[in-house]
């Protein structure tokens, strides 16, 4: 058998005081008297019909962070700059592939942004543990992710890409 909710407990117990403080008092105090009653039982048929809030339902977490390394380029020579560049008409508003991917670097644990199988930067140094967590999360996934650009100092356009996990 199903237990309970807390609302629906609560709802019960007042009907059930209210209906007793009623039945105490019909006949035997006055009119106002019976002002208690009423509103204890007003309250437990209210709360009884207010829709419950499912208490299966889980909380989604999300986590964000902004891609580092974006403008070195990757170990095979291929730009990160112009991976970016050709991806951001299509990041975050159609199908792709993005990928989290975890190795190692100079010993340390890393993890890598990569875009249909292209690198195109890591996520900070300083977040690794924490992302490192939420990847062990079976429901972790990608959320949302975009791609932005501004203009340095020497007219040169830069791109960067910002990040959102859900777990």
């Amino acid at each position: 058998m199903k237990s309970l909710s807390k609302q629906r407990k609560t709802s019960i117990i007042l009907l059930v005081v209210g209906l007793f403080l009623f039945l105490c008092c019909v006949g035997k105090v006055e009119i106002e008297a019976l002002f208690l009653p009423i509103i204890v039982l007003v309250a437990g048929i209210v709360l009884f019909f207010i829709p419950q809030k499912s208490e299966n339902t889980v909380q989604e977490l999300t986590y964000y962070f902004k891609v580092k390394g974006v403008t070195f380029d990757n170990d095979d020579g291929t730009d990160r700059q112009e991976i970016l560049k050709r991806n951001e008409p299509i990041v975050g508003k159609s199908e792709v592939n993005l990928e989290l991917r975890k190795y190692l670097y100079k010993g340390e644990s890393a993890i890598g942004v990569y875009i249909n199988n292209e690198m195109v930067g890591n996520v900070p140094k300083d977040e690794v543990n924490k992302v490192n967590k939420i990847m062990d999360n079976p429901n972790a996934k990608v959320k949302s992710a975009s791609i932005n650009s501004f203009e340095d100092d020497y007219c040169n356009v830069i791109y960067c890409m910002d990040v959102t996990l859900s777990y």
